[in-house]
């Protein structure tokens, strides 16, 4: 009775609940040629962000389909959740890709971007969205203090000011 009311409300998981995706990766090349003949603007990842994207990618940061968006983010931050069609799913940490404000201002119209590693596409982050990137906030609420010595504060010190996601993400190539 008490572990069916939990259910209810969301604080327990059913055990025959889908947690993970087989995969997002599509392995396109028509995505990849389309995405070099048309020019989209190019944003290269550095290696802890490829991971980020390979984990989105392969089902592991499910219900996740692509970095991030604003709301998804002050939700991990707040409550280390993430809500999807009503449901709640377990998230504690941001998963979310940093740019310049260079790179925001000569794309804040685009339609499309692509994610490069290793001069490879590897994504293509759809209608992306450009907001605040809250360093001093994702430091505190992630690691429950803010030291700029913490070796990954010092990694989300670095970032740029904007953060991007998009409407959809379609994943390229597997990493």
């Amino acid at each position: 009775m008490i572990v069916d009311d939990m259910i209810k409300k969301g604080c327990l998981r059913k055990l025959n609940a889908k947690r993970v995706v087989d995969t997002l990766v599509v392995a396109s090349q028509e995505l990849v040629t389309k995405a070099m003949n048309e020019k989209y603007a190019c944003l290269e990842l550095a290696q802890m962000e490829t991971e980020f994207l390979q984990t989105i990618g392969e089902g592991w940061a499910y219900p996740l389909k692509g970095f991030m968006n604003e709301m998804e983010l002050l939700e991990c931050l707040q409550m280390k959740t993430l809500t999807v069609n009503g449901e709640r799913h377990l998230m504690s940490v941001p998963i979310t890709q940093h740019c310049s404000e260079e790179f925001k201002k000569a794309n804040e119209n685009a339609d499309h971007i692509a994610l490069k590693w290793n001069g490879q596409i590897v994504a293509i982050i759809n209608k992306p969205v450009f907001f605040e990137n809250r360093t001093e906030e994702i430091c505190t609420r992630t690691f429950g203090c803010f030291e700029t010595s913490h070796p990954m504060a010092e990694n989300i010190m670095a970032q740029g000011p904007w953060l991007i996601s998009g409407e959809s993400t379609d994943f390229c190539k597997k990493i």
